[in-house]
């Protein structure tokens, strides 16, 4: 399910020159987080012929995950974007 999603991001929303980062880390420090924070995000690709950035943090736990209030997400694309 995963990899067809990305399939279908970079397939349907990308240009063929965009860009995949696997296992990113990504530093949280220019976001007035703590100095040593970071976060590893799954997958960012980076499209800057269509003007597009996607980041994506799969997540398959036991527990329930809000995609649309979660800050965990917002501090990587924030991060991925700087």
């Amino acid at each position: 399910i995963y990899l067809d999603s990305v399939n279908s991001i970079r397939q349907f929303l990308c240009s063929p020159s965009a860009v995949l980062e696997v296992e990113q880390k990504l530093t949280l420090a220019p976001l007035g987080v703590k100095q040593d924070a970071f976060g590893t995000a799954d997958l960012i690709i980076r499209d800057e012929e269509a003007g597009i950035l996607h980041v994506i943090d799969y997540k398959n736990g036991s527990g329930y995950v809000d995609e649309h209030k979660n800050p965990q997400i917002y501090y990587y694309g924030l991060a991925a974007y700087l």
